[in-house]
């Protein structure tokens, strides 16, 4: 229809003015819908991930890697099975303070040891250098057990801070315990594992939006989980997940001739063992050794 003699025209607003309102709405609905999503995934489906709050648990410790944080006081959880206070003590290690001294007719244990020892997923008092000390004690035998385990690390590294730190806490006992999944593995001198922040940052990794998305999203982790983990992941030519490539280099360790790619490492674990036997011989401290045993050599199938 055609306007009539002297009808003003009305300009028709530009077509970014027009859309605007549509972009805002379908900006609003996919941001509630996603909230929605996060929401129902954290009541319904929660998705595991190792975080530590606040950050600041590890410190770089050269010309050694890393250790804990000497006075660090934090909450370390998976978000779905536990949620545990960590606190470190003056000289780095999880627990109540160590007397510097030896006391006489008290025994002094120093544990060595990974996130086994330390106590991923325990409580301090389920730690077992916890259950150790208190089951010493119900033997009748007065005695003070020292957790120096610390996430991450290989024998080299548990002999490193033994060397260095171990004067300090003076035991009389000093029990190493590898876990036989991974300590290999960790004890390659290629490994690289970095400070950041007070994390520990494996290799080239950085950090940017997908790295806080998994670390506080579980929609993320679950759409990641169920996405990315079959064959669209071959695909999208991503690499192999993290999980099965562990899973892989694990069971390669049960093979009657060790990787190649794993010399290096274990030439370094004989030096450190090595190494420790006679730093425990020069300061007349007694050495055990607990050998930690991994999932495929307990589990009946």
């Amino acid at each position: 229809m055609r306007p009539h003699m002297g009808e003003a025209i009305t300009p028709r607003p530009p077509l970014s003015r027009r859309l605007l309102p549509r972009l805002l709405l379908v900006t609003v609905s996919l941001a509630l819908s996603l909230l929605i999503g996060e929401l129902a995934v954290r009541l319904l489906r929660p998705q595991e991930a190792m975080t530590i709050t606040p950050r600041g648990l590890y410190v770089p410790d050269p010309p050694r890697r890393y250790r804990l944080r000497p006075g660090y006081v934090g909450t370390m959880t998976n978000h779905v099975e536990f949620a545990h206070r960590v606190a470190i003590n003056g000289y780095g290690m999880r627990g109540r303070e160590a007397a510097g001294r030896r006391e006489p007719g008290v025994l002094r244990v120093l544990v060595l040891g990974d996130s086994f020892t330390f106590g991923v997923g325990a409580a301090e008092d389920e730690t077992y250098p916890a259950r150790l000390e208190a089951h010493l004690r119900e033997a009748g035998v007065r005695a003070t057990v020292a957790n120096a385990g610390a996430p991450g690390y290989g024998v080299p590294d548990e002999v490193a801070w033994y060397e260095r730190w171990g004067p300090e806490v003076a035991p009389d006992v000093v029990v190493i315990a590898p876990f036989l999944a991974n300590d290999l593995q960790d004890a390659a001198p290629a490994t690289s594992v970095r400070v950041v922040g007070g994390e520990l940052v494996a290799g080239d990794q950085r950090g940017g939006a997908r790295r806080w998305l998994y670390y506080h999203s579980h929609l993320f982790r679950l759409l990641k989980s169920s996405l990315l983990e079959g064959a669209l992941r071959g695909r999208l030519g991503l690499a192999e997940p993290w999980a099965r490539r562990q899973q892989r280099a694990e069971l390669a360790l049960y093979a009657p001739a060790p990787p190649a790619e794993l010399g290096a490492a274990i030439a370094a674990t004989d030096a450190a063992i090595a190494r420790f036997a006679k730093l425990t011989t020069e300061r007349h401290e007694r050495a055990v050794a607990v050998l930690v045993p991994s999932l495929p050599q307990v589990d009946p199938r």
